[in-house]
């Protein structure tokens, strides 16, 4: 039964590694091995050379493809991007009525017991923002990518807030006269996140109030 088994399995093993290793050792392969093949040895060098060098290049590139496999994968985008669901719904002007009717469809949105929150903006992460605008503090200047949001749209996308506030919940969706910045937009204005709330900046020459500074977070493609 069982230890006949084990006996064909090893008489099995015997003949498979028999067989191929009798018609090695008539090829004349040892002799290769041992340096004392006939024939050209530079061309034989030359090939050895580049299957080594294409060899080194396959693994480099495979390491390289997963490490930026990992990198994707692992990357801490800043947000949380689980169980988002996003609605393409727009009113035909973004006037104070075209706003308020967007509030109300947020507002009727969360009603639902199982929508924990929802946010009106422009643009959503790992998308493009659709315009930038020049920023002055100071004698700083930088031109900063912008997207224009309502207060509950770092509770929505799970942002870390640094200091002071992310806008304030006063039933205003888009506030002109408010900025949040990012970590790297406030050291790009050569200020600390304590030092930014409450600092008046302009852009594009217009006076706002820095009210918060967020964690940096991806809001465009890793790609990019």
């Amino acid at each position: 039964g069982i230890v006949g088994f084990f006996v064909a399995l090893l008489l099995i093993g015997l003949l498979a590694g028999l067989y191929p290793a009798f018609v090695l050792s008539a090829s004349g392969i040892i002799h290769s091995v041992k340096g004392k093949m006939k024939g050209n040895a530079a061309f034989r060098k030359t090939l050895l050379v580049t299957q080594f060098t294409v060899a080194i290049f396959v693994f480099i590139s495979a390491l390289t493809i997963s490490r930026q496999v990992d990198y994707l994968f692992h990357k801490d985008l800043g947000y949380n991007k689980d169980r988002l669901l996003v609605v393409g719904a727009y009113p035909k002007l973004w006037d104070s009525a075209g706003t308020a009717h967007m509030e109300n469809i947020r507002d009727g949105l969360v009603q639902i017991p199982e929508v924990k929150s929802a946010s009106l903006a422009f643009e959503v992460p790992e998308r493009r923002p659709p315009a930038a605008i020049t920023y002055k503090a100071g004698k700083t200047s930088a031109l900063l990518p912008v997207v224009a949001a309502d207060e509950h749209y770092a509770e929505t996308f799970g942002l870390r807030l640094l200091a002071g506030t992310f806008f304030n919940s006063d039933g205003s969706a888009f506030v002109p006269n408010r900025v949040v910045l990012s970590e790297s937009a406030a050291h790009a204005l050569d200020l600390t996140p304590s030092a930014a709330i409450g600092k008046l900046i302009y852009a594009n020459g217009t006076p706002v109030t820095v009210c918060g500074v967020i964690k940096d977070y991806q809001y465009t493609s890793l790609h990019e």
